[in-house]
């Protein structure tokens, strides 16, 4: 998760990565992070999408309505003609992402990027 590291070696995310890779990485991260068996509504994906952003993203930059957008324009998750339904678009997913990446949730990548940003700052003390 090189990648994700990279991104959040400045601190928390205020924005879509310019790179489309690193966009469709992140977005194949929040749609891992759904339950694959399960349908959901639109208010149950913001839910979890607003608490999955949280620790990782700046509020007041990425939100949820770009991200749930973005799930859906890069195919990652599907919707019923209403916009009633959600569900996960695993093949599409494990295009982007290998299945072990699935479990990495940024909040713990930021948490790395920052606790080795302290040490090298101990270090050169």
């Amino acid at each position: 998760m090189k990648v994700l590291g990279r991104l959040l070696s400045s601190g928390p995310i205020d924005h879509l990565p310019r790179k489309f890779s690193d966009t469709e990485l992140l977005m194949a991260l929040a749609a891992s992070s759904f339950n694959a068996k399960q349908e959901y509504s639109e208010k149950e994906v913001n839910d979890h999408l607003v608490d999955w952003l949280k620790g990782f993203t700046d509020p007041t930059g990425l939100d949820h309505v770009t991200v749930r957008r973005y799930l859906i324009d890069l195919k990652f998750f599907l919707r019923n003609p209403s916009g009633s339904s959600y569900w996960m678009n695993e093949a599409v997913i494990a295009l982007v992402l290998e299945p072990e990446a699935r479990t990495v949730h940024p909040c713990d990548v930021l948490a790395e990027v920052q606790r080795q940003r302290e040490e090298r700052k101990r270090s050169n003390e």
